[in-house]
């Protein structure tokens, strides 16, 4: 059960590739969508005191079910798209280059799967709090001495306690939601610079500088929040970037545009408060250019 989420976003993504969205947008746009899902299905049945396994897993079925019945021929098409043959060739620049990131991003998750939580941050309180919210069936607050288990921006953890409950309690993949902000991140970066004129030898540059960075290499097999407050930074600056650069005629994109800016920069705040300041530059400078 604890594939379900996987299979959201793989469902997700089928079904904004088959809009005909480039494929990296349409991972990040249906990795959003599962994110929004996790925090509101978390507070929901938070709420009723029932983040049980039951409930848990049913709640990730009948979205995916939801998705399968409402949106099949898209789906259809996205799987299409998938076609081996419809890809374009390689070049020896990209299969380098994405060899190097492969490596990057191969050792993370070896070291994420394979060993435990060690750093101070995560055994303080990310962990603390995941196992205090699965052994009461609820993210409200509980006695402790500890106030960050209380207040700091719960996202990451929620998502953690939603792998911990799908999974009978084992925390084995607990830090694969740093993981995949590691892997996503490089996506993100790779598309924000194309969105700036960047060519595809600019783009591989710019995803070997993120894939290389030493600290979202060390980070991207523990439980702590920087890499995902890094991620939907990245991906609401893409969202930003897009719309400008969008045609002002095609108003339900630009209106879905906007809905994925607010919805990154919601998860941006919930991962980690120094979004604020992150973004705040970025929010100010597309109000400006857009009026």
């Amino acid at each position: 059960m604890a594939v379900l989420p996987l299979a959201a976003w793989v469902l997700g993504f089928l079904i904004l590739a088959g809009l005909k969205r480039p494929l990296a947008e349409a991972a990040l746009a249906s990795l959003t969508v599962v994110s929004v899902c996790v925090l509101l299905t978390t507070e929901l049945l938070s709420a009723f005191s029932a983040l049980s396994f039951a409930w848990v897993a049913l709640s990730w079925l009948v979205l995916c079910a939801a998705g399968v019945l409402l949106f099949h021929h898209r789906v259809v098409d996205g799987m299409r798209r998938l076609d081996p043959r419809r890809r374009p060739d390689l070049s020896r620049t990209d299969i380098v280059a994405g060899a190097v990131i492969a490596v990057f991003v191969g050792a993370a998750a070896l070291a994420a799967l394979l060993y435990p939580t060690t750093n101070y941050d995560s055994l303080t309180y990310h962990m603390p709090r995941v196992f205090f919210w699965y052994q009461n069936q609820s993210v409200a607050h509980y006695p402790t001495a500890e106030a960050r288990q209380l207040f700091s921006s719960p996202f990451v953890e929620y998502v953690v306690l939603n792998l911990k409950v799908l999974s009978h309690g084992s925390e084995r993949l607990s830090n694969l939601v740093q993981w995949t902000s590691y892997a996503a991140s490089i996506a993100a970066v790779s598309l924000v610079a194309r969105q700036l004129g960047a060519t595809r030898r600019g783009q591989q540059a710019a995803a070997l500088a993120a894939a290389t960075v030493p600290m979202a290499a060390l980070q991207a097999s523990t439980t702590q929040n920087d890499l995902t407050c890094a991620l939907w930074c990245l991906v609401a600056v893409y969202a930003m970037l897009s719309a400008l650069s969008d045609q002002p005629s095609r108003q339900p994109f630009l209106i879905a545009r906007g809905a994925w800016i607010g919805a990154a920069l919601a998860l941006a705040v919930a991962s980690k408060p120094t979004a604020y300041l992150l973004c705040l530059p970025f929010v100010a400078w597309f109000a400006i250019t857009s009026v």
